[in-house]
């Protein structure tokens, strides 16, 4: 990703949100990944929050938990979230940190 490339981004599609992450989402990035996250657990059209990985190199544990915080605010209000898009390497880390979810 350029300097100039969104971390991330938020969108929705009829009832399917879309998180695109891209690049390496550390810390210097947490804020920007939440500002999404607030956006995309508001969106309540969206029935089902996909969370697009495919042009993601690294998440570390700060974006790791923001995923978990997601994933448990669209479960407690009954919507979805999906995985799609991760590398081989990613889904690994993202098991190892007890994050799996349906791609």
């Amino acid at each position: 990703m350029t300097a100039e490339a969104k971390t991330a981004s938020y969108t929705r599609r009829q009832t399917k949100g879309i998180l695109t992450l891209g690049g390496v989402v550390d810390i210097f990035e947490a804020s920007e990944l939440y500002a999404h996250i607030k956006r995309a657990v508001a969106d309540e059209k969206a029935l089902t929050v996909q969370i697009n990985l495919a042009q993601t190199e690294r998440l570390d544990t700060s974006a790791i938990q923001l995923l978990f915080a997601l994933r448990r605010a669209l479960t407690a209000a009954g919507r979805a979230c999906a995985l799609d898009g991760a590398s081989p390497a990613l889904t690994r880390t993202l098991a190892l940190a007890g994050f799996e979810l349906s791609s």
